[in-house]
Protein backbone atom coordinates (compact mmCIF):
# COMPACT_ATOMS: atom_id res chain seq x y z
CA UNK A 1 0.00 0.00 0.00
CA UNK A 2 1.41 3.37 -1.03
CA UNK A 3 0.29 6.66 0.43
CA UNK A 4 1.36 10.21 -0.18
CA UNK A 5 0.54 13.53 1.45
CA UNK A 6 0.47 14.90 4.94
CA UNK A 7 -2.89 13.28 5.60
CA UNK A 8 -1.13 9.94 5.78
CA UNK A 9 0.23 10.83 9.23
CA UNK A 10 -0.93 8.66 12.11
CA UNK A 11 -0.42 11.40 14.69
CA UNK A 12 -3.46 11.63 17.00
CA UNK A 13 -5.58 14.67 16.21
CA UNK A 14 -9.12 15.98 16.45
CA UNK A 15 -10.37 13.27 14.11
CA UNK A 16 -9.18 10.57 16.52
CA UNK A 17 -10.96 12.24 19.41
CA UNK A 18 -14.19 12.59 17.43
CA UNK A 19 -13.96 8.97 16.29
CA UNK A 20 -13.56 7.69 19.83
CA UNK A 21 -16.41 9.91 21.04
CA UNK A 22 -18.75 8.54 18.37
CA UNK A 23 -17.75 4.98 19.15
CA UNK A 24 -18.38 5.39 22.86
CA UNK A 25 -21.68 7.19 22.25
CA UNK A 26 -22.87 4.32 20.06
CA UNK A 27 -21.86 1.62 22.57
CA UNK A 28 -23.48 3.50 25.45
CA UNK A 29 -26.68 3.86 23.43
CA UNK A 30 -26.72 0.11 22.76
CA UNK A 31 -26.40 -0.68 26.46
CA UNK A 32 -28.83 1.96 27.69
CA UNK A 33 -31.47 1.06 25.10
CA UNK A 34 -31.22 -2.73 24.89
CA UNK A 35 -30.75 -3.42 28.61
CA UNK A 36 -34.30 -2.22 29.27
CA UNK A 37 -35.58 -4.57 26.54
CA UNK A 38 -33.49 -7.55 27.61
CA UNK A 39 -36.10 -9.28 29.84
CA UNK A 40 -38.48 -9.65 26.90
CA UNK A 41 -35.92 -10.82 24.34
CA UNK A 42 -35.91 -14.37 23.04
CA UNK A 43 -32.64 -16.36 23.02
CA UNK A 44 -32.09 -15.83 19.29
CA UNK A 45 -32.71 -12.08 19.42
CA UNK A 46 -29.81 -10.42 17.63
CA UNK A 47 -29.90 -7.46 19.99
CA UNK A 48 -28.66 -9.71 22.79
CA UNK A 49 -25.30 -10.14 21.12
CA UNK A 50 -24.99 -6.38 20.59
CA UNK A 51 -25.89 -5.64 24.18
CA UNK A 52 -23.46 -8.11 25.66
CA UNK A 53 -20.58 -7.33 23.33
CA UNK A 54 -21.04 -3.65 24.19
CA UNK A 55 -20.95 -4.57 27.88
CA UNK A 56 -17.54 -6.13 27.34
CA UNK A 57 -16.32 -3.14 25.35
CA UNK A 58 -17.24 -0.65 28.08
CA UNK A 59 -16.59 -3.01 31.04
CA UNK A 60 -20.18 -2.58 32.22
CA UNK A 61 -22.24 -5.63 33.17
CA UNK A 62 -19.58 -8.19 32.24
CA UNK A 63 -21.15 -10.83 34.50
CA UNK A 64 -24.40 -10.59 32.53
CA UNK A 65 -22.41 -10.74 29.30
CA UNK A 66 -20.62 -13.86 30.53
CA UNK A 67 -23.88 -15.66 31.28
CA UNK A 68 -25.26 -14.91 27.82
CA UNK A 69 -22.06 -15.80 25.97
CA UNK A 70 -21.67 -19.07 27.88
CA UNK A 71 -24.87 -20.46 26.33
CA UNK A 72 -25.59 -18.54 23.09
CA UNK A 73 -26.44 -20.82 20.17
CA UNK A 74 -26.23 -20.37 16.42
CA UNK A 75 -29.53 -19.73 14.56
CA UNK A 76 -30.46 -21.22 11.20
CA UNK A 77 -28.39 -18.73 9.21
CA UNK A 78 -25.38 -19.45 11.36
CA UNK A 79 -22.84 -17.23 9.61
CA UNK A 80 -24.62 -14.02 10.68
CA UNK A 81 -24.23 -14.94 14.34
CA UNK A 82 -21.04 -16.92 13.80
CA UNK A 83 -19.09 -13.89 12.61
CA UNK A 84 -20.32 -11.97 15.65
CA UNK A 85 -19.32 -14.66 18.11
CA UNK A 86 -15.94 -14.92 16.39
CA UNK A 87 -15.46 -11.18 16.88
CA UNK A 88 -16.36 -11.40 20.58
CA UNK A 89 -14.09 -14.38 21.16
CA UNK A 90 -11.02 -12.96 19.46
CA UNK A 91 -11.58 -9.41 20.72
CA UNK A 92 -11.71 -10.59 24.33
CA UNK A 93 -10.05 -13.99 24.34
CA UNK A 94 -7.17 -12.69 26.45
CA UNK A 95 -9.24 -10.26 28.51
CA UNK A 96 -10.45 -10.88 32.07
CA UNK A 97 -13.74 -9.26 31.04
CA UNK A 98 -14.69 -12.53 29.34
CA UNK A 99 -15.52 -15.27 31.85
CA UNK A 100 -13.81 -18.65 31.52
CA UNK A 101 -17.16 -20.35 30.86
CA UNK A 102 -17.97 -17.90 28.08
CA UNK A 103 -14.51 -18.28 26.56
CA UNK A 104 -14.73 -22.07 26.54
CA UNK A 105 -18.20 -22.02 25.00
CA UNK A 106 -17.26 -19.54 22.27
CA UNK A 107 -14.12 -21.50 21.45
CA UNK A 108 -16.23 -24.62 21.12
CA UNK A 109 -18.70 -22.87 18.78
CA UNK A 110 -15.92 -21.62 16.50
CA UNK A 111 -13.75 -24.74 16.73
CA UNK A 112 -16.71 -26.97 15.80
CA UNK A 113 -17.71 -24.80 12.85
CA UNK A 114 -18.78 -27.00 9.93
CA UNK A 115 -16.01 -26.92 7.33
CA UNK A 116 -18.07 -27.17 4.14
CA UNK A 117 -17.03 -25.65 0.81
CA UNK A 118 -18.39 -22.24 1.87
CA UNK A 119 -15.96 -22.24 4.78
CA UNK A 120 -12.95 -23.47 2.83
CA UNK A 121 -12.94 -22.07 -0.70
CA UNK A 122 -13.09 -18.74 -2.50
CA UNK A 123 -14.93 -19.00 -5.80
CA UNK A 124 -15.72 -16.75 -8.73
CA UNK A 125 -18.58 -16.67 -9.45
CA UNK A 126 -19.46 -16.94 -5.78
CA UNK A 127 -20.97 -20.04 -4.24
CA UNK A 128 -23.87 -18.49 -2.35
CA UNK A 129 -23.90 -14.72 -2.09
CA UNK A 130 -21.01 -12.39 -1.50
CA UNK A 131 -21.69 -11.56 2.12
CA UNK A 132 -22.31 -15.19 3.05
CA UNK A 133 -19.16 -16.34 1.26
CA UNK A 134 -16.80 -14.03 3.13
CA UNK A 135 -18.46 -14.62 6.51
CA UNK A 136 -18.22 -18.40 6.10
CA UNK A 137 -14.66 -18.16 4.80
CA UNK A 138 -13.59 -15.93 7.69
CA UNK A 139 -15.09 -18.08 10.43
CA UNK A 140 -13.69 -21.15 8.69
CA UNK A 141 -10.19 -19.65 8.79
CA UNK A 142 -10.45 -18.84 12.50
CA UNK A 143 -11.89 -22.29 13.19
CA UNK A 144 -8.94 -23.99 11.50
CA UNK A 145 -6.59 -21.71 13.43
CA UNK A 146 -8.21 -22.66 16.75
CA UNK A 147 -7.89 -26.34 15.87
CA UNK A 148 -4.17 -25.90 15.35
CA UNK A 149 -4.40 -27.13 11.77
CA UNK A 150 -2.37 -25.98 8.78
CA UNK A 151 -4.02 -22.79 7.53
CA UNK A 152 -1.71 -22.03 4.62
CA UNK A 153 -4.19 -23.11 1.99
CA UNK A 154 -7.04 -21.37 3.75
CA UNK A 155 -5.09 -18.11 3.89
CA UNK A 156 -4.53 -18.39 0.14
CA UNK A 157 -8.29 -18.68 -0.38
CA UNK A 158 -8.93 -15.56 1.71
CA UNK A 159 -6.19 -13.68 -0.15
CA UNK A 160 -7.83 -14.64 -3.44
CA UNK A 161 -11.25 -13.47 -2.28
CA UNK A 162 -9.80 -10.11 -1.26
CA UNK A 163 -7.78 -9.75 -4.47
CA UNK A 164 -10.83 -10.39 -6.63
CA UNK A 165 -12.63 -7.49 -4.97
CA UNK A 166 -9.74 -5.13 -5.64
CA UNK A 167 -9.73 -6.32 -9.24
CA UNK A 168 -13.45 -6.66 -9.94
CA UNK A 169 -15.38 -4.91 -7.17
CA UNK A 170 -18.37 -6.35 -5.34
CA UNK A 171 -21.36 -8.37 -6.50
CA UNK A 172 -23.63 -6.80 -3.89
CA UNK A 173 -22.34 -3.33 -4.62
CA UNK A 174 -23.94 -0.55 -2.61
CA UNK A 175 -26.60 -2.91 -1.21
CA UNK A 176 -28.59 -1.20 1.51
CA UNK A 177 -29.25 -4.64 2.97
CA UNK A 178 -26.02 -6.60 2.66
CA UNK A 179 -23.05 -4.25 2.38
CA UNK A 180 -22.48 -4.12 6.12
CA UNK A 181 -22.38 -7.91 6.44
CA UNK A 182 -19.41 -7.94 4.08
CA UNK A 183 -17.74 -5.11 5.98
CA UNK A 184 -18.25 -7.00 9.26
CA UNK A 185 -16.19 -9.93 8.01
CA UNK A 186 -13.50 -7.60 6.68
CA UNK A 187 -13.19 -5.95 10.08
CA UNK A 188 -12.77 -9.33 11.80
CA UNK A 189 -10.07 -10.27 9.30
CA UNK A 190 -8.37 -6.90 9.70
CA UNK A 191 -8.14 -7.43 13.45
CA UNK A 192 -7.61 -11.17 13.81
CA UNK A 193 -6.48 -12.91 10.62
CA UNK A 194 -3.40 -14.98 11.50
CA UNK A 195 -1.32 -13.38 8.71
CA UNK A 196 -0.18 -9.78 8.48
CA UNK A 197 -0.80 -9.40 4.75
CA UNK A 198 -4.38 -10.64 5.12
CA UNK A 199 -5.00 -8.23 7.99
CA UNK A 200 -3.57 -5.39 5.91
CA UNK A 201 -5.56 -6.41 2.83
CA UNK A 202 -8.87 -6.66 4.68
CA UNK A 203 -8.39 -3.24 6.26
CA UNK A 204 -7.52 -1.76 2.88
CA UNK A 205 -10.62 -3.24 1.28
CA UNK A 206 -12.75 -1.85 4.10
CA UNK A 207 -11.20 1.54 3.37
CA UNK A 208 -12.12 1.12 -0.30
CA UNK A 209 -15.74 0.56 0.73
CA UNK A 210 -15.63 3.78 2.73
CA UNK A 211 -13.95 5.60 -0.17
CA UNK A 212 -16.79 4.57 -2.49
CA UNK A 213 -19.26 5.93 0.04
CA UNK A 214 -17.32 9.21 0.24
CA UNK A 215 -17.43 9.49 -3.52
CA UNK A 216 -20.95 8.31 -4.36
CA UNK A 217 -23.00 9.48 -1.40
CA UNK A 218 -24.35 12.91 -0.60
CA UNK A 219 -23.89 13.62 3.09
CA UNK A 220 -23.41 9.90 3.71
CA UNK A 221 -26.68 8.90 2.04
CA UNK A 222 -26.30 6.64 -0.96
CA UNK A 223 -28.76 7.13 -3.78
CA UNK A 224 -28.83 5.80 -7.29
CA UNK A 225 -28.70 2.12 -8.11
CA UNK A 226 -27.71 -0.90 -6.09
CA UNK A 227 -27.77 -4.67 -6.33
CA UNK A 228 -29.95 -6.55 -3.84
CA UNK A 229 -32.43 -4.98 -1.47
CA UNK A 230 -36.00 -5.69 -0.44
CA UNK A 231 -39.28 -3.93 -0.93
CA UNK A 232 -42.10 -3.46 1.57
CA UNK A 233 -43.37 -7.00 1.00
CA UNK A 234 -40.33 -8.24 2.94
CA UNK A 235 -40.93 -5.93 5.88
CA UNK A 236 -38.25 -3.31 5.26
CA UNK A 237 -38.41 -1.08 2.21
CA UNK A 238 -34.76 -0.74 1.24
CA UNK A 239 -35.68 0.20 -2.32
CA UNK A 240 -37.88 3.17 -1.48
CA UNK A 241 -36.17 4.83 1.49
CA UNK A 242 -32.46 5.67 1.64
CA UNK A 243 -32.60 5.76 5.45
CA UNK A 244 -33.01 1.97 5.32
CA UNK A 245 -29.30 1.57 4.66
CA UNK A 246 -27.54 -0.86 6.97
CA UNK A 247 -24.11 0.68 6.25
CA UNK A 248 -25.19 4.17 7.39
CA UNK A 249 -24.26 3.70 11.09
CA UNK A 250 -20.76 2.58 10.08
CA UNK A 251 -20.46 5.60 7.78
CA UNK A 252 -21.52 7.89 10.62
CA UNK A 253 -19.07 6.28 13.03
CA UNK A 254 -16.17 6.36 10.57
CA UNK A 255 -16.78 9.70 8.86
CA UNK A 256 -19.28 11.63 10.96
CA UNK A 257 -21.97 11.93 8.25
CA UNK A 258 -25.33 10.24 7.77
CA UNK A 259 -27.38 8.86 10.65
CA UNK A 260 -25.92 7.06 13.67
CA UNK A 261 -28.93 4.77 13.93
CA UNK A 262 -32.36 4.38 12.46
CA UNK A 263 -35.14 6.37 14.13
CA UNK A 264 -38.08 4.00 14.36
CA UNK A 265 -40.36 6.86 15.36
CA UNK A 266 -40.20 7.89 11.66
CA UNK A 267 -40.54 4.41 10.25
CA UNK A 268 -44.23 4.28 9.35
CA UNK A 269 -44.69 1.20 11.50
CA UNK A 270 -41.42 -0.61 10.81
CA UNK A 271 -40.25 -2.65 13.79
CA UNK A 272 -36.66 -3.47 14.69
CA UNK A 273 -35.34 -6.91 13.84
CA UNK A 274 -35.69 -9.30 16.74
CA UNK A 275 -36.01 -13.05 17.11
CA UNK A 276 -34.71 -14.88 14.07
CA UNK A 277 -31.95 -12.31 13.67
CA UNK A 278 -30.13 -12.43 10.39
CA UNK A 279 -32.25 -14.81 8.38
CA UNK A 280 -34.68 -14.36 5.53
CA UNK A 281 -37.74 -14.64 7.75
CA UNK A 282 -36.83 -11.42 9.51
CA UNK A 283 -35.41 -8.98 6.96
CA UNK A 284 -36.28 -5.90 9.01
CA UNK A 285 -33.61 -3.46 10.06
CA UNK A 286 -31.27 -4.40 12.85
CA UNK A 287 -30.46 -1.69 15.36
CA UNK A 288 -26.83 -2.68 15.74
CA UNK A 289 -25.46 -2.30 12.23
CA UNK A 290 -22.49 -0.25 13.47
CA UNK A 291 -21.45 -2.55 16.32
CA UNK A 292 -18.47 -4.09 14.52
CA UNK A 293 -16.93 -0.69 13.89
CA UNK A 294 -18.01 0.82 17.22
CA UNK A 295 -16.45 -2.07 19.11
CA UNK A 296 -13.34 -2.29 16.93
CA UNK A 297 -10.06 -0.49 16.57
CA UNK A 298 -9.81 0.23 12.84
CA UNK A 299 -9.00 3.87 12.11
CA UNK A 300 -10.02 4.80 8.56
CA UNK A 301 -7.21 6.10 6.40
CA UNK A 302 -6.58 9.79 7.05
CA UNK A 303 -7.19 10.69 3.42
CA UNK A 304 -10.81 9.49 3.54
CA UNK A 305 -12.18 12.47 5.50
CA UNK A 306 -10.34 14.65 3.00
CA UNK A 307 -11.94 12.72 0.10
CA UNK A 308 -15.34 13.26 1.67
CA UNK A 309 -14.71 16.99 2.14
CA UNK A 310 -13.39 17.36 -1.40
CA UNK A 311 -16.44 15.61 -2.82
CA UNK A 312 -18.84 17.77 -0.81
CA UNK A 313 -17.23 20.92 -2.26
CA UNK A 314 -17.61 19.88 -5.90
CA UNK A 315 -20.34 21.61 -7.88
CA UNK A 316 -20.89 18.25 -9.57
CA UNK A 317 -19.30 14.83 -9.68
CA UNK A 318 -19.62 12.29 -12.48
CA UNK A 319 -18.65 8.69 -11.82
CA UNK A 320 -18.85 5.58 -13.97
CA UNK A 321 -17.61 2.08 -13.36
CA UNK A 322 -18.14 -1.53 -14.30
CA UNK A 323 -19.83 -3.88 -11.85
CA UNK A 324 -20.26 -7.63 -12.14
CA UNK A 325 -22.95 -9.90 -10.78
CA UNK A 326 -22.12 -12.93 -12.92
CA UNK A 327 -25.86 -13.35 -13.30
CA UNK A 328 -26.82 -13.28 -9.64
CA UNK A 329 -28.92 -14.98 -8.42
CA UNK A 330 -29.98 -17.51 -11.05
CA UNK A 331 -27.10 -17.48 -13.50
CA UNK A 332 -23.55 -18.56 -12.77
CA UNK A 333 -21.71 -17.10 -15.72
CA UNK A 334 -17.94 -16.58 -16.00
CA UNK A 335 -16.61 -13.01 -15.84
CA UNK A 336 -16.24 -12.98 -19.64
CA UNK A 337 -20.00 -13.39 -20.11
CA UNK A 338 -21.87 -10.26 -21.19
CA UNK A 339 -24.14 -10.53 -18.17
CA UNK A 340 -21.25 -9.23 -16.09
CA UNK A 341 -21.01 -6.06 -18.17
CA UNK A 342 -22.95 -3.54 -16.14
CA UNK A 343 -22.10 0.13 -16.30
CA UNK A 344 -22.84 2.18 -13.22
CA UNK A 345 -23.41 5.93 -13.56
CA UNK A 346 -23.63 8.54 -10.84
CA UNK A 347 -24.25 12.25 -11.16
CA UNK A 348 -23.98 14.03 -7.81
CA UNK A 349 -24.14 17.60 -6.62
CA UNK A 350 -24.13 18.60 -2.93
CA UNK A 351 -27.94 18.55 -3.08
CA UNK A 352 -29.04 15.73 -5.39
CA UNK A 353 -27.86 12.37 -6.71
CA UNK A 354 -29.03 10.44 -9.75
CA UNK A 355 -27.58 7.02 -10.47
CA UNK A 356 -28.31 4.09 -12.74
CA UNK A 357 -26.97 0.75 -13.96
CA UNK A 358 -27.09 -0.32 -17.59
CA UNK A 359 -26.50 -3.79 -19.01
CA UNK A 360 -24.22 -2.97 -21.88
CA UNK A 361 -24.73 -5.91 -24.25
CA UNK A 362 -28.45 -6.46 -24.29
CA UNK A 363 -31.57 -6.76 -22.20
CA UNK A 364 -30.94 -9.13 -19.32
CA UNK A 365 -33.88 -10.77 -17.51
CA UNK A 366 -33.27 -10.45 -13.77
CA UNK A 367 -35.40 -12.45 -11.38
CA UNK A 368 -37.30 -10.45 -8.78
CA UNK A 369 -35.22 -12.23 -6.12
CA UNK A 370 -32.38 -9.86 -6.94
CA UNK A 371 -34.52 -6.92 -5.76
CA UNK A 372 -32.20 -4.42 -7.36
CA UNK A 373 -32.72 -0.70 -7.81
CA UNK A 374 -31.86 0.14 -11.38
CA UNK A 375 -32.07 3.92 -11.22
CA UNK A 376 -33.21 6.48 -8.69
CA UNK A 377 -32.91 10.08 -7.59
CA UNK A 378 -31.83 10.90 -4.03
CA UNK A 379 -32.79 14.11 -2.24
CA UNK A 380 -30.40 14.13 0.75
CA UNK A 381 -32.33 16.81 2.62
CA UNK A 382 -35.18 14.24 2.72
CA UNK A 383 -33.45 10.86 2.25
CA UNK A 384 -36.67 8.92 2.74
CA UNK A 385 -37.97 10.39 -0.53
CA UNK A 386 -36.96 8.41 -3.59
CA UNK A 387 -37.88 8.75 -7.24
CA UNK A 388 -37.33 5.51 -9.16
CA UNK A 389 -38.97 3.03 -11.52
CA UNK A 390 -40.34 -0.36 -10.51
CA UNK A 391 -40.24 -3.32 -12.85
CA UNK A 392 -41.68 -6.63 -11.69
CA UNK A 393 -41.29 -10.26 -12.61
CA UNK A 394 -38.57 -10.97 -15.16
CA UNK A 395 -38.07 -7.57 -16.75
CA UNK A 396 -35.65 -6.60 -19.45
CA UNK A 397 -34.04 -3.73 -17.58
CA UNK A 398 -33.47 -0.82 -19.92
CA UNK A 399 -31.97 2.45 -18.80
CA UNK A 400 -29.22 4.74 -20.04
CA UNK A 401 -27.75 7.86 -18.43
CA UNK A 402 -25.56 10.73 -19.62
CA UNK A 403 -24.39 13.06 -16.88
CA UNK A 404 -27.59 14.46 -15.31
CA UNK A 405 -29.92 13.15 -18.05
CA UNK A 406 -31.55 9.70 -17.97
CA UNK A 407 -34.12 7.68 -19.85
CA UNK A 408 -35.57 4.43 -18.50
CA UNK A 409 -38.68 2.30 -18.42
CA UNK A 410 -40.95 0.97 -15.67
CA UNK A 411 -43.63 2.13 -13.26
CA UNK A 412 -42.63 5.45 -11.68
CA UNK A 413 -42.48 5.39 -7.88
CA UNK A 414 -42.29 8.55 -5.74
CA UNK A 415 -42.13 7.75 -2.03
CA UNK A 416 -42.85 9.25 1.38
CA UNK A 417 -44.72 12.35 0.28
CA UNK A 418 -42.55 13.21 -2.71
CA UNK A 419 -44.87 15.08 -5.06
CA UNK A 420 -44.21 17.15 -8.18
CA UNK A 421 -45.48 20.50 -9.33
CA UNK A 422 -46.92 20.36 -12.84
CA UNK A 423 -45.27 22.99 -15.05
CA UNK A 424 -46.42 22.63 -18.63
CA UNK A 425 -45.58 19.08 -19.75
CA UNK A 426 -42.98 18.61 -16.98
CA UNK A 427 -43.25 17.21 -13.48
CA UNK A 428 -40.96 19.36 -11.35
CA UNK A 429 -39.70 18.01 -8.02
CA UNK A 430 -38.10 20.54 -5.66
CA UNK A 431 -36.66 19.17 -2.40
CA UNK A 432 -34.41 21.52 -0.49
CA UNK A 433 -32.00 22.83 -3.10
CA UNK A 434 -32.46 19.80 -5.35
CA UNK A 435 -34.25 20.09 -8.69
CA UNK A 436 -35.61 17.18 -10.71
CA UNK A 437 -37.60 17.35 -13.94
CA UNK A 438 -39.54 14.33 -15.24
CA UNK A 439 -41.66 13.62 -18.26
CA UNK A 440 -43.12 10.37 -19.57
CA UNK A 441 -43.29 9.72 -23.31
CA UNK A 442 -44.75 6.50 -24.72
CA UNK A 443 -43.95 4.65 -21.49
CA UNK A 444 -40.39 5.98 -21.24
CA UNK A 445 -39.32 8.20 -18.35
CA UNK A 446 -36.94 11.05 -19.10
CA UNK A 447 -35.40 12.56 -15.99
CA UNK A 448 -32.96 15.43 -15.49
CA UNK A 449 -31.56 16.74 -12.21
CA UNK A 450 -29.78 19.86 -11.03
CA UNK A 451 -29.86 22.20 -8.05
CA UNK A 452 -30.41 25.83 -7.17
CA UNK A 453 -26.65 26.46 -6.99
CA UNK A 454 -26.70 26.10 -10.79
CA UNK A 455 -30.23 27.31 -11.62
CA UNK A 456 -31.82 29.94 -9.36
CA UNK A 457 -35.31 28.41 -9.53
CA UNK A 458 -37.02 25.29 -10.73
CA UNK A 459 -38.72 27.18 -13.52
CA UNK A 460 -35.38 28.60 -14.64
CA UNK A 461 -34.09 25.02 -14.78
CA UNK A 462 -37.04 23.92 -16.90
CA UNK A 463 -36.40 26.75 -19.36
CA UNK A 464 -33.04 25.17 -20.21
CA UNK A 465 -34.55 21.79 -21.06
CA UNK A 466 -35.48 20.48 -24.51
CA UNK A 467 -38.60 18.42 -25.03
CA UNK A 468 -37.56 14.82 -25.80
CA UNK A 469 -39.15 13.23 -28.87
CA UNK A 470 -39.49 9.61 -30.00
CA UNK A 471 -39.35 8.68 -33.66
CA UNK A 472 -39.75 4.94 -34.14
CA UNK A 473 -37.19 3.29 -31.90
CA UNK A 474 -35.12 6.45 -31.47
CA UNK A 475 -35.43 8.97 -28.65
CA UNK A 476 -33.81 12.36 -29.05
CA UNK A 477 -33.27 14.94 -26.34
CA UNK A 478 -30.83 17.43 -24.88
CA UNK A 479 -29.35 18.22 -21.49
CA UNK A 480 -29.60 21.55 -19.69
CA UNK A 481 -26.01 22.23 -20.84
CA UNK A 482 -26.88 21.67 -24.50
CA UNK A 483 -25.55 18.18 -25.12
CA UNK A 484 -27.57 16.47 -27.85
CA UNK A 485 -28.48 12.90 -26.90
CA UNK A 486 -29.81 10.11 -29.12
CA UNK A 487 -30.87 6.72 -27.74
CA UNK A 488 -31.75 3.64 -29.78
CA UNK A 489 -34.52 2.26 -27.56
CA UNK A 490 -34.15 -1.25 -28.97
CA UNK A 491 -30.51 -1.56 -27.85
CA UNK A 492 -30.11 1.41 -25.45
CA UNK A 493 -27.09 2.52 -27.50
CA UNK A 494 -26.33 6.18 -26.76
CA UNK A 495 -24.88 8.92 -28.93
CA UNK A 496 -23.84 12.26 -27.44
CA UNK A 497 -23.44 15.15 -29.89
CA UNK A 498 -23.43 12.62 -32.72
CA UNK A 499 -20.65 10.47 -31.26
CA UNK A 500 -21.39 6.93 -29.94
CA UNK A 501 -20.54 6.71 -26.27
CA UNK A 502 -17.95 4.04 -25.53
CA UNK A 503 -18.98 1.43 -22.99
CA UNK A 504 -15.88 1.89 -20.77
CA UNK A 505 -16.44 -1.52 -19.23
CA UNK A 506 -12.65 -1.63 -18.96
CA UNK A 507 -12.87 0.60 -15.86
CA UNK A 508 -13.88 -0.56 -12.40
CA UNK A 509 -13.81 3.03 -11.12
CA UNK A 510 -13.69 6.05 -13.44
CA UNK A 511 -13.91 9.49 -11.87
CA UNK A 512 -11.56 12.40 -11.17
CA UNK A 513 -11.01 11.18 -7.61
CA UNK A 514 -10.99 7.38 -7.94
CA UNK A 515 -9.70 5.29 -10.81
CA UNK A 516 -9.09 1.59 -11.36
CA UNK A 517 -8.81 -0.46 -14.53
CA UNK A 518 -11.03 -3.52 -14.28
CA UNK A 519 -8.90 -6.54 -13.45
CA UNK A 520 -5.75 -4.62 -12.54
CA UNK A 521 -6.12 -4.81 -8.75
CA UNK A 522 -4.79 -1.24 -8.52
CA UNK A 523 -7.06 1.47 -7.10
CA UNK A 524 -5.91 5.11 -7.11
CA UNK A 525 -7.63 7.70 -4.93
CA UNK A 526 -6.71 11.38 -5.27
CA UNK A 527 -7.49 14.06 -2.71
CA UNK A 528 -6.40 17.65 -2.15
CA UNK A 529 -4.04 16.41 0.59
CA UNK A 530 -2.46 13.44 -1.11
CA UNK A 531 -2.87 10.26 -3.11
CA UNK A 532 -3.79 6.80 -1.83
CA UNK A 533 -2.89 3.77 -3.96
CA UNK A 534 -3.96 0.22 -3.23
CA UNK A 535 -2.21 -2.50 -5.21
CA UNK A 536 -3.55 -5.99 -4.55
CA UNK A 537 -0.38 -7.72 -5.74
CA UNK A 538 1.74 -5.73 -3.30
CA UNK A 539 -0.79 -5.54 -0.51
CA UNK A 540 -1.61 -9.21 -0.45
CA UNK A 541 1.79 -10.51 -1.55
CA UNK A 542 0.21 -12.24 -4.55
CA UNK A 543 2.03 -12.79 -7.85
CA UNK A 544 2.22 -9.67 -10.00
CA UNK A 545 -0.57 -9.53 -12.58
CA UNK A 546 1.38 -7.98 -15.43
CA UNK A 547 -0.22 -5.43 -17.72
CA UNK A 548 -3.85 -4.37 -17.54
CA UNK A 549 -4.42 -6.12 -20.91
CA UNK A 550 -3.01 -9.35 -19.51
CA UNK A 551 -5.17 -8.98 -16.42
CA UNK A 552 -8.31 -8.52 -18.49
CA UNK A 553 -7.38 -11.51 -20.63
CA UNK A 554 -6.92 -13.63 -17.53
CA UNK A 555 -10.49 -12.89 -16.48
CA UNK A 556 -11.82 -14.84 -19.45
CA UNK A 557 -10.04 -18.03 -18.36
CA UNK A 558 -11.58 -20.47 -15.87
CA UNK A 559 -10.33 -19.55 -12.41
CA UNK A 560 -8.92 -21.93 -9.85
CA UNK A 561 -12.06 -21.77 -7.75
CA UNK A 562 -14.63 -22.39 -10.48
Amino acid sequence: MNTAGSAGSRTPDAYDAQLQTRRREYLEWIIDTFADLEPGMKPADGRLWSLNHARLCLDRGTDEAGRYLAQVALPRDRDFMGIRLAKTLFDFRESPRLTEAAREHLETVIRDWEMNSFSRLAKWPRQHTENHDIMFLTVGLLSQHLRGQDIGGHLTEVRQWLAWRFERGFYEWNSHRYQFHTSNALQVLAAHAPAEDVRRGAEALFNVMLAERCLLSVGGYLGGCFMRGYEEDRGCDYLNDNRYDAFLPTVWLALGVGEPRFDYARSDGLSPAGDGFGNGRDPRLNQDEGMFFAGGRIVPHRLLPCLLADTAKRAELIYTGKRATAGYPTYYEPPSDWRTNQLVHYYNTPHVSMGSVQYMDGAYPITSKARSRWWSVLFPSEPSQVLRARTDGWPAQRVVQHRNWLVGEGELIATHGLTPCKVGPWNLYEVGKALCAHIEIDGWHVVQVSDTDKHPTGRAFLETLAMPVIDGNVLRGATDEGDSVRVDLSTMALEVNGVPRPSRTDMLHDSPAMRSRYGSGIIEIDTSKGRLVYDASELLDLPARGTAEQALSALTSPSRGQ
